[in-house]
C-alpha cells in the first residue's frame, strides 16, 4: 500500500509554508523596487536577515528584537468547506505582519509602511503561492500601528489575504477498512475482515508486604 491511496491531505502547514516561501523569494524585489521608486539609497530598506526571520504563528507576538526586521504569517480557515465532487476546499485568511524597531518613530512607521506594500506586491503578484492555491485576494491592505503606545520606535504593518486551497482531503480516498492499518494490533492484510476480538484475562496478583529496613 502507499500513500497515494490516502488522497491529497493538505492544512495549515501547507498554507504557511506556500505564503512564507512567496514572501521570502519576493520580499528582497520588492524593497529594491520601491527604493527606486521613492529615490531611497539602495539598501534602506532593510529585508530580514534570512529564514529564521520568516516564521508562523498562532498570533503575531512571537516576534524577537534580534531578528527584527521579521514577517510573521498567521493562517487559519474561514468560513464553510466547499466540496467539488468528494474533494474538500477551504478558504484560509492568511495574516501577514512585518515588525521593526527603528531609531525614531518616523522611522518605523515608514519602514513598515514600506515593508507592507512590499509584502502586498509579493503575494498578489504570485497569487498561485507556488502552485498550492487556485485563488488569492487581498481583504485588507497594508495598515501601520504602534505594538507598544510607550515604544514608539516599534511600529508593524498588517495584511490579510484570503486564499482558496483545493483538495484538502478526499471522502472517496482511503482504505476500506474501518480502522487504521498501521495499527500495531492488527498486523494483517488492511483489506481483510477484522478477526474476533482477544479474549481478556484478569491474572490474580498476591502482594506480600515486607517490614521497612
Amino acid at each position: 500500500m502507499t500513500d497515494a491511496i490516502f488522497g491529497p491531505l493538505r492544512g495549515n502547514p501547507d498554507v504557511e509554508f506556500a505564503v512564507l516561501n512567496t514572501i521570502e523569494t519576493w520580499l528582497p524585489t520588492m524593497l529594491r523596487v520601491l527604493e527606486r521608486r521613492h529615490d531611497l539609497p539602495a539598501g534602506l530598506l532593510r529585508e530580514p536577515a534570512g529564514g529564521h526571520c520568516y516564521v508562523g504563528g498562532i498570533d503575531h507576538e512571537t516576534w524577537q528584537e534580534d531578528l527584527c526586521p521579521m514577517v510573521i504569517v498567521v493562517v487559519n480557515p474561514t468560513g464553510d468547506p466547499e466540496t467539488n465532487g468528494s474533494e474538500y476546499g477551504q478558504w484560509f485568511e492568511v495574516e501577514v505582519s512585518t515588525t521593526h524597531i527603528e531609531d525614531t518613530e518616523a522611522e518605523a512607521r515608514v519602514m513598515a509602511g514600506h515593508a507592507g506594500t512590499a509584502v502586498m506586491a509579493a503575494i498578489v503578484q504570485h497569487g498561485s503561492l507556488g502552485g498550492l492555491a487556485t485563488r488569492t485576494k487581498m481583504t485588507s491592505a497594508p495598515s501601520v500601528s504602534f505594538i507598544d503606545p510607550d515604544k514608539r520606535r516599534l511600529a508593524r504593518s498588517l495584511t490579510t489575504f484570503h486564499v482558496f486551497v483545493d483538495g484538502l482531503a478526499d471522502d472517496s480516498a482511503g482504505t476500506s477498512t474501518p480502522t487504521a492499518p498501521d495499527s500495531p494490533q492488527y498486523p494483517g492484510n488492511p483489506d481483510d475482515p477484522f478477526g474476533d476480538w482477544p479474549t481478556v484475562v484478569n491474572p490474580s496478583v498476591t502482594l506480600v508486604a515486607e517490614p521497612p529496613q
